[in-house]
């Protein structure tokens, strides 16, 4: 883990990396992707229809789209 500094605060935070065996302590993590220009407005429309937000709906995909390559 990566402890983070506030001096100025007295404040001392780690950050999971997130591969910790401890299920106790996982929890979602952030990543960044770069998309086409085509699949970002793909993603804006389906998003709009479904009134999700755009993050959610990508992670609604990533998830459906891991599924489908674990049952393989």
């Amino acid at each position: 883990m990566q402890p983070y500094r506030y001096p100025s605060e007295g404040v001392v935070l780690s950050q999971d990396s997130g591969r910790s065996g401890d299920i106790r302590f996982r929890k979602p993590q952030r990543i960044t992707i770069t998309v086409s220009w085509r699949l970002y407005q793909r993603l804006l429309s389906c998003s709009d229809q479904e009134g999700r937000s755009l993050s959610n709906l990508a992670c609604h995909w990533l998830e459906l789209q891991s599924n489908s390559i674990s049952q393989r």
